[in-house]
């Protein structure tokens, strides 16, 4: 897959070659190269447990979603490049202008943004809704930011079964990370530390959620085989959880949601961590 991509040297690939020589980019690489491994290990093993379910690529998925990646990609639909820590890694760098403002470019509130919830994106649930209706600013030249009905949606026990929440996760601690070592200055007169803080709190509203979608799910499966179980567990209850943590560390596992069982998983300081790229 990724091979062939390569070969077809599309003006994504040119693009995202150049972005890499960025020293911005070489940076975050070389401080980021353990959160890099641990996303291809984990699009690696949601690309395997997509084909078992019958369900796109997580790569393709994200190739014929956003907008300009998918212009760029043309003639091709093949999402390599998002199944690649070194090649995602480089596809953030553009909507964040090299990490000095928060994206998109012209988000309508931080609330919003704060309140992003990724797995509905998947889903088509209202966390996402939103940002698939963001116009991009003038100066970006192209006409949406995000495709919103790109790819078919999945259902919820699809989604908790498919290494989706682990990749996302996986995609956050190195986002998180390359914010943290480059600590560019903002152009949006915010500080570099409220900046780091609000890509912190998207982080962990969006994989709370996502988190709770599958116990929900979970716990509505059980109640309809009249099998007892606690009370759902809502996303301002994950999202507490979190909060008790602490705001220092990384994501190290939030949540095996493989086979309908949610066992979270955080360090002593669970980062709350990054923010949806142009991806």
């Amino acid at each position: 897959m990724m091979e062939a991509w390569l070969a077809e040297n599309t003006m994504l690939k040119q693009d995202l070659d150049a972005v890499m020589l960025f020293p911005q980019y070489q940076l975050a690489a070389e401080a980021c190269a353990d959160e890099i491994q641990a996303y291809n290990d984990a699009t690696e093993v949601s690309c395997k447990k997509n084909k078992e379910l019958g369900i796109w690529n997580y790569g393709d998925y994200w190739v014929m979603t956003v907008w300009p990646s998918m212009a760029m990609n043309q003639p091709s639909t093949n999402g390599a490049p998002y199944n690649d820590g070194a090649y995602d890694l480089a596809t953030m760098f553009g909507g964040s202008a090299n990490f000095t403002v928060l994206e998109p470019g012209n988000l309508p509130t931080l609330e919003q943004f704060e309140s992003f919830c990724l797995s509905d994106c998947y889903l088509g649930g209202p966390g996402c809704e939103w940002i698939m209706d963001v116009v991009p600013p003038p100066e970006f030249g192209i006409p949406d930011l995000f495709i919103k009905d790109g790819m078919p949606k999945i259902t919820v026990e699809q989604y908790c079964a498919s290494g989706i929440h682990e990749a996302d996760v996986a995609f956050m601690n190195m986002k998180v990370c390359a914010a943290k070592a480059i600590s560019a200055t903002p152009v949006n007169g915010m500080t570099t530390e409220e900046m780091l803080a609000a890509i912190e709190a998207h982080a962990a509203n969006s994989m709370s959620c996502s988190l709770a979608r599958c116990a929900e799910s979970t716990t509505t499966e059980s109640e309809a085989s009249d099998v007892p179980t606690d009370a759902p567990v809502s996303e301002t209850d994950v999202a507490s959880d979190f909060e008790e943590e602490g705001m220092d560390g990384e994501i190290t596992g939030l949540g095996d949601i493989s086979g309908g069982s949610i066992a979270v998983a955080t360090t002593a300081a669970a980062i709350l961590a990054a923010v949806v790229a142009i991806w």
